[in-house]
């Protein structure tokens, strides 16, 4: 940060400007293609609109779906058992902080990109919450799985197997049949090439 803010004056480079992107004055890409953009008439009320216009597609859209699986409705139900692992609980707190500083900074960065792809983009930062998603969603199947009462001691085993393939099915749907085709544009399809009329 001190070096962006030493060659450009800014702390982030040219990504402190997301957060005056897409608001009222600057709306979709009007910033990026102004020469020398005007901020002084830039008021809060601009930037708690941006706000509460992305958090609410966050909380309802993208926050459901933050592990990319369904183990998320474990980590989420996992936040309210009081686990008696003093790292479980700390991961928790660290979790639970993680998403608030993410969701608000993904709600003011927010830009004309996560419009044009909504899915996959830069902008996503959440999705960097993953895998410690996982990792506590996982320990809430375990701590229920210790209070199982199982008939016999193997049937653990078969119960953490149809777990991991249950978790493995969003990954396995991808590979199989129909095919997607990877081409984003159709320009980008060329045509078969004829033969020249000369041979």
């Amino acid at each position: 940060m001190a070096r962006n803010y030493y060659v450009s004056g800014k702390p982030f480079g040219t990504a402190t400007y997301a957060v005056v992107e897409t608001t009222l004055l600057y709306p979709e890409n009007r910033l990026q293609r102004s020469l020398e953009p005007d901020f002084s008439r830039l008021y809060l009320m601009a930037f708690w609109l941006k706000l509460n216009t992305n958090l609410r597609q966050i909380i309802t859209n993208e926050l459901p779906k933050l592990g990319g699986s369904w183990i998320t409705a474990f980590f989420l139900v996992g936040l309210l058992v009081g686990f008696r692992n003093l790292a479980l609980t700390r991961l928790r707190y660290f979790l639970l902080g993680c998403v608030l500083v993410l969701t608000l900074s993904q709600a003011l960065g927010r830009t004309q990109l996560s419009e044009e792809s909504p899915d996959i983009n830069s902008e996503n930062l959440l999705v960097l919450l993953a895998p410690l998603v996982l990792v506590y969603g996982v320990s809430l199947f375990y701590l229920l799985l210790e209070q199982m009462r199982l008939p016999f001691p193997e049937l653990r085993y078969i119960v953490i197997g149809i777990f991991s393939l249950v978790a493995c099915l969003p990954m396995v749907f991808i590979f199989l049949p129909p095919k997607t085709i990877p081409v984003a544009y159709p320009p980008t399809i060329r045509p078969p090439s004829r033969p020249s009329p000369a041979g």
